[in-house]
């Protein structure tokens, strides 16, 4: 946990139904993450390869989606990303 954040509910926590219904919502996380360990640990691979997808992107211009299935479309060989958003685009 990071410093400076509480580590014990304040009083009154769960005295509600809202902050009842977080602290079952944060039990049900902390029950997964310990009873679903090899779950969680591909979760955990999963963000870490996103983190690095992440790390220093920026906002490419102009943006091109990647379309499914353009790249192994025989009319679409040989041209570039530009070239092909624009036929399809059109």
């Amino acid at each position: 946990m990071k410093s400076g954040q509480p580590t014990q509910a304040p009083k009154g926590w769960g005295d509600d139904p809202l902050s009842e219904y977080i602290e079952v919502y944060r039990n049900n996380q902390l029950a997964t993450f310990a009873n679903k360990r090899r779950q969680v640990d591909d979760l955990i691979k999963v963000d870490s390869l996103f983190l690095k997808l992440l790390d220093g992107a920026s906002n490419p211009t102009p943006f091109i989606p990647i379309i499914p299935g353009v790249t192994e479309d025989p009319r679409f060989e040989g041209l570039t990303c530009k070239q092909v958003a624009i036929q399809v685009t059109a």
